[in-house]
């Protein structure tokens, strides 16, 4: 049930990046259309807001485990994923760490390919590593 939930939040940060408008406003014509169950609408909500308030520092970690690579090359929907994954690292403590990358790669690997979800695994995995979480 929790996947569909951060399948919804992708979708409202991935259409937020392209035009704007209340958060709150776009996940509930969402998570609407997309049947998210009562008891996982707080969870995602919660992930939703969180991810957007700490964007900027999700961004600075996930620079900070790039390896050739900048932050502005990555694609939006995999950039959007590794910042729910950080916050949801940072700020759910009663989520397991193995659980939230696994769940980041399969949203990788649904919404843009194999090849996505492995590097989503590795970036979230040196992070997970660098703040001692694994």
């Amino acid at each position: 049930m929790r996947r569909k939930a951060r399948e919804t939040v992708l979708k409202t940060l991935y259409s937020l990046e392209f035009d704007g408008g209340n958060p709150e406003d776009r996940f509930n014509e969402l998570s609407s259309e997309d049947g998210i169950q009562e008891d996982c609408l707080v969870f995602a909500k919660r992930l939703l807001l969180t991810t957007l308030k700490y964007r900027k520092e999700a961004d600075e970690l996930i620079k900070d485990v790039l390896e050739n690579w900048e932050l502005d090359r990555i694609p939006l929907v995999e950039l959007s994923i590794l910042r729910m994954g950080v916050a949801e690292m940072e700020f759910f403590p009663e989520n397991p760490v193995e659980v939230i990358i696994n769940e980041a790669v399969e949203l990788a690997k649904r919404f843009v390919s194999t090849d996505a979800g492995r590097f989503v695994n590795g970036i979230l995995d040196r992070i997970a590593r660098k703040k001692g979480l694994v």
